[in-house]
């Protein structure tokens, strides 16, 4: 995460000048008062904190599920967000492809944790987890081992 963020910023603000600069600068919703700048600032680190948030959220389920999780769990976000623009933005509606497409989508996320439940509970017994394939448990590393290396 620590070298992530670094590069994800150094990508992004060259775009950000190359698109926004010019209009920003010009903008007077960004310096014309002391007010509007701290309003404007307050959106944009609210904007960071979200971003820094669901980057380490990604990081999280990855280091504890699989990539395969976090692309389901994407896709039940894009359900949710749809669902909610239907609902609550005027005038938005769906066809009748588009809820066959949610459906489907549904399905699909209700299979794939039917699946993982089945997985988990076969693995899993009650004298604990069941032991690796190569014969020896894996040792846990701690946060003053990584620091050793």
């Amino acid at each position: 995460m620590a070298f992530v963020a670094p590069c994800m910023a150094i990508t992004l603000v060259p775009f950000a000048i190359m698109f926004e600069g010019a209009k920003l600068l010009r903008s007077p919703l960004l310096f014309s008062q002391l007010s509007t700048t701290l309003v404007s600032l307050f959106w944009v680190a609210f904007g960071a904190v979200l971003a820094f948030g669901l980057t380490l959220s990604e990081f999280w389920l990855v280091k504890h599920t699989s990539g395969l999780t976090l692309s389901v769990a994407g896709i039940a976000k894009e359900i949710f967000t749809i669902m909610i623009a239907v609902i609550c933005v005027p005038g938005n509606h769906l066809s009748t492809v588009n809820v066959l497409g949610l459906l489907v989508s549904i399905a699909g996320i209700a299979y794939y944790n039917m699946i993982k439940l089945k997985k988990n509970a076969s693995t899993t017994s009650p004298q604990g987890p069941a032991p690796s394939k190569q014969g020896y448990e894996p040792v846990a590393v701690t946060e003053t081992d990584i620091d050793r290396l």
